[in-house]
């Protein structure tokens, strides 16, 4: 052994590891290592919480991001306990699909424009592709004749091309300017409602 110097063997990579007196006599929660890298392996934020969270994540199938809300914690943190628990972590989309997703209504779900989608496509096409027992083209859209997104019925749907359906949208407005600001006065006056509740 080297004169004021001690050797240690590091719990977590098993290694061998020299240090000096002055470090020796000083008192730690934790046991000592050879590096920091270990040193917050056994230090983990997380490690109290295990159980916890495993139950979370498990039984009330809450997501990284909200188990680390609840506990102060980042979801990276959480997915590396869940990993070394030996749990696989879900997919990105498993939250966005049928009643996982915070806008789920009467079995599907609202995209941010206002359109129902289950089963990952959009509830009008679908509907749609029944009636004329064919896959839509990518260049046909399917347009609300009542201008009622969530209106699905199909009296109340009509093909057109996208140039049609863009002319038939600007139509109802005698410029396209006026389209867009008509549009711009709805979403604010959305904005100060939302501020106001």
């Amino acid at each position: 052994m080297k004169k004021n110097k001690k050797i240690y063997y590091c719990p977590v990579c098993g290694k061998d590891f020299w240090l000096p007196k002055c470090r020796y006599d000083i008192k730690t929660t934790y046991p000592r290592t050879c590096s920091k890298k270990c040193a917050n392996l056994i230090r983990f934020k997380g490690k109290k919480h295990t159980n916890k969270i495993v139950d979370w994540y498990l039984k009330g199938e809450l997501s990284a991001m909200n188990i680390g809300k609840k506990l102060n914690l980042s979801p990276d943190t959480i997915r590396k306990l869940l990993i070394r628990q030996g749990i696989t972590i879900r997919d990105k989309g498993y939250y966005s699909k049928g009643s996982k997703n915070s806008n789920y209504k009467r079995g599907y779900s609202v995209t941010k424009a206002g359109y129902c989608r289950t089963g990952g496509k959009l509830v009008h096409r679908i509907v749609m592709e029944k009636y004329l027992e064919r896959e839509l083209k990518t260049y046909e859209h399917v347009h609300h004749l009542n201008g009622n997104k969530q209106d699905n019925r199909l009296e109340n749907l009509a093909v057109l091309t996208g140039k049609e359906h863009v002319k038939l949208h600007a139509k109802i407005f005698h410029t396209w300017r006026e389209m867009y600001e008509t549009r711009i006065t709805e979403l604010d006056n959305k904005n100060r409602k939302n501020i106001l509740l």
